[in-house]
């Protein structure tokens, strides 16, 4: 995904009062807005989400928490199989 990963040749609306994202690995390096211009993005951005929930969550909660985190998940690995 971060291979993907262009600057904008033109601006783009945002929504009011974006927060902006960044992601990377290793030497690559990507941003957005949040809420996401593409899903692609907006899938990874809820990915991150689920993980900062999984931490927050006290031990007895973790294994609701972990199903949650396992959807997002596979719901963006199969949104990547399919727009790759």
């Amino acid at each position: 995904m971060l291979l993907k990963t262009r600057y904008a040749e033109d601006e783009f609306n945002a929504a009011p009062d974006p927060t902006t994202v960044e992601f990377s690995s290793e030497s690559l390096y990507g941003e957005t807005y949040y809420p996401a211009p593409c899903k692609g993005a907006g899938l990874l951005i809820e990915l991150g989400e689920r993980l900062i929930d999984y931490c927050k969550a006290p031990p007895d909660k973790r294994a609701a928490v972990s199903k949650a985190l396992e959807a997002q998940a596979a719901a963006l690995e199969t949104f990547l199989k399919h727009h790759s």
